[in-house]
């Protein structure tokens, strides 16, 4: 629902066609802009123009929310200068009706073809009223504004010239002394989906929401379902979450003018779930705001922080207690931090930083010393930007903004709400501001004080804006879905006719993560046969339910598949650089984790198979595949490379071929001779056989007398 405005007179409407018996309801714009002549205060008016039949005025009624003044109807005529107002009938008496007011006591008689025009608070002179009853609109293509002084003086200009954000106000014109009004269908604004942490990634460098978890997908389609349309008033904001939500809510402030200029609007709606909600904040409470957000819908936003980022920033580590959401955090950070060179996730998240997680910590009492409550920020790992976003909360909620707080609430407290802290000193540099005890323990509470909340966010930081405040039973990532007739209804005023529940019955808890640290591309052929990666023809391929790969020409190369059929999963890797590579995988639900890597050699071209094993019982294991093709692909493509001499070349191709022989109709190799071809990569390493080559074929020969 759009919010109230305060406007200044006068009020302006043009009377649409009107009908014999009951006149015709219709409505008019005013614009949001208010200029000044140099006296008084003026507000743009415009409307188009009617006609109306012959007939006699008896009473009209405007969807405002406060009377001021008399109604006259009148009609514009040049006396002593352009466009003077000539009033055919004054109505003083206001009555409130539903919806607004209905004015009587007056008639005016109309004649065929003329334009005639209402005009409300012109006998007192400029006050105020609240226009409660209106509709976002774009004025019309050659629109004229009409602007009038204290002395009834109307001026036209070209309606370009002015804001193009306005106001629709409902009125009827009647022939009887009852007129009423009629519900104008409302048009909702445009609305930015903004997601949380995890709610993005990259495709092929593009940021999209959520492609891995799916969490908005649901939201996404129940939107589409009832009225709005993709990219044209149904857009989303997907974002480098692991930046600061200040650089993140310059970039919403662009995406916000995106939108307003492909709707031709002046202001847009915004969703917001979880740390997208402070971002939201951070635009509004900036000076970059430029008052072009109409309704903000908060879901389970960590308004003062939340004591989970305390974990990662002080110890980098995650809740002990098997979440899976934390798990897959985890996981994607430190394979960024093994690819990025840090030797843990705390030096990753420290030295970076990953501003978003110091960006989360609490900003109140929560951690304890003994049975002492530490005062916040004494001792306390800081977070400047939360405390003034709050300190300035009051720009929020005088924005003029409407706003709806919708928060999360498990059945039982699962939510950590405060550290139980000793021993700052026992691990240095981590912990320094508390060890939660006993954290590391097998069993027990882990030093961590569960409360009230969505196992995410503690329910008196996620109520921290009261303004519109419901609580729902739901976990944290379920908010988007479990919310969806609410957010349907605020935004529009209606129920929803359609929810979408495609996602409704994926497990969540159950990820196979596979990562590639280059220089290599990846593709992953399933039990089944199905592909996801980068095929031998250097296309990508996805055939693979609710699976994700970020593509090959981003700067981090991984795959994720949800609710992933246990077998074996062949790994390529196919080189597109020199040097070594790793896979790393990692199975992930809400009962374990599991992981398996491999790390090898590769050279532009060269292909390496290694096979993963996942379990019935959620078990990863590794194997390398090579064969003899295999090894006579790589000395094909390191001849190719000029990583070793032609006669080089020659010679490892014809001792390869003689270490084969026959046994039982299957080929196998000659161990001795394997041997001898190490020992001659040895002697010729450096001499016709650069490091490189040596390396790789190095590793493929051990791996044949191995296995």
């Amino acid at each position: 629902m759009p919010s109230i405005r305060r406007v200044h007179l006068f009020i302006l409407f043009a009377v649409l066609s009107l009908a014999d018996a009951r006149l015709a309801y219709g409505d008019t714009r005013i614009a949001s802009q208010l200029l000044s002549d140099g006296t008084e205060s003026v507000v743009m008016h415009w409307g188009t123009k009617f006609a109306a039949p012959a007939s006699t005025v008896q009473s009209i009624a405007l969807g405002i929310s406060a009377s001021c003044g008399t109604v006259s109807v009148g009609h514009l005529e040049t006396i002593f200068r352009p466009l003077e107002f000539v009033s055919d009938g004054v109505f003083p008496t206001a009555t409130p009706i539903p919806g607004g007011f209905r004015f009587t006591g007056g008639s005016a008689s109309l004649e065929a073809g003329k334009e005639y025009y209402i005009l409300n608070g012109i006998a007192h002179g400029p006050c105020a009223i609240d226009i409660s009853r209106t509709l976002s609109s774009d004025i019309a293509q050659n629109a004229q504004i009409y602007l009038i002084d204290r002395d009834g003086m109307w001026l036209a200009q070209d309606a370009s010239a002015f804001d193009s954000s306005v106001r629709d106000i409902v009125y009827s014109v009647c022939s009887d002394a009852d007129c009423t009004l009629q519900e104008v269908p409302e048009t909702p604004d445009p609305v930015i989906i903004i997601p949380g942490i995890l709610g993005s990634e990259q495709h092929n460098g593009e940021w999209v929401i959520d492609p891995i978890l799916h969490t908005y997908d649901d939201l996404i389609a129940t939107l589409d379902e009832n009225g709005y349309t993709p990219e044209q008033d149904l857009f989303t904001f997907p974002y480098n979450w692991r930046k600061s939500n200040i650089e993140t809510a310059l970039l919403l402030k662009q995406k916000i003018d995106e939108v307003k200029t492909i709707c031709s609007c002046g202001k847009v709606d915004l969703v917001a779930h979880s740390m997208g909600g402070l971002a939201a904040r951070q635009y509004i409470q900036s000076p970059a705001y430029d008052h072009d957000v109409d309704q903000l819908i908060f879901l389970g936003t960590p308004h003062l922080g939340a004591p989970k980022a305390y974990l990662m920033w002080d110890g980098g580590e995650v809740s002990p207690a098997n979440d899976f959401f934390d798990e897959l955090l985890e996981k994607l950070l430190k394979h960024e931090a093994l690819e990025e060179g840090y030797i843990s996730l705390f030096n990753y998240i420290r030295t970076e930083p990953i501003e978003s997680v110091r960006e989360l910590l609490p900003t109140y009492n929560y951690i304890l010393d003994g049975n002492s409550l530490r005062q916040y920020p004494d001792n306390y790992p800081r977070n400047s930007f939360l405390e003034d976003l709050n300190n300035n909360v009051a720009q929020l909620l005088n924005s003029g903004i409407e706003i709806h707080n919708i928060v999360g609430e498990t059945d039982t407290p699962k939510t950590i709400n405060g550290i139980q802290a000793t021993n700052q000193t026992a691990y240095i540099p981590r912990w320094i501001h508390g060890y939660p005890e006993g954290f590391y323990d097998v069993f027990g509470d882990h030093g961590l004080i569960l409360g009230s909340g969505d196992k995410t966010v503690p329910l008196p930081s996620a109520s921290f804006v009261g303004v519109n405040l419901t609580s729902t039973s739901s976990i944290h990532s379920a908010l988007p879905f479990i919310t969806q007739p609410d957010v349907i209804r605020i935004l529009t005023g209606q129920s929803p006719a359609i929810i979408s529940q495609d996602y409704a019955g994926l497990d969540l808890a159950n990820l196979l993560l596979i990562k590639m640290l280059s220089p290599a591309d990846l593709l992953i052929v399933a039990p089944d046969g199905s592909k996801i990666g980068k095929d031998l023809n250097g296309q990508e391929v996805n055939q693979i339910p609710n699976a994700f790969y970020t593509g090959f020409t981003t700067d981090t190369e991984f795959i994720t598949i949800l609710n992933p059929l246990p077998g074996q999963y062949k790994v390529f890797s196919q080189g597109t650089g020199s040097g070594s590579y790793t896979v790393e995988t990692a199975f992930i639900s809400e009962a374990t984790t599991t992981e398996a890597s491999f790390t090898g050699n590769t050279a532009p071209g060269l292909l390496s198979e290694v096979d993963f094993e996942l379990s019935m019982t959620s078990q990863l294991s590794a194997k390398t595949i090579i064969t003899l093709e295999s090894v006579l692909a790589d000395l094909e493509r390191l001849y190719a490379l000029g990583w070793l001499k032609r006669n080089v070349y020659k010679e490892l191709r014809e001792d390869l071929k003689d270490a084969i022989y026959t046994k039982k109709g299957k080929r196998v190799f000659d161990k001795d001779d394997l041997r001898d071809i190490l020992r001659d990569l040895k002697r010729r390493r450096g001499k016709g056989l650069t490091e490189q080559a040596y390396q790789i074929l190095k590793a493929d020969i051990e791996w044949l007398i191995g296995n």
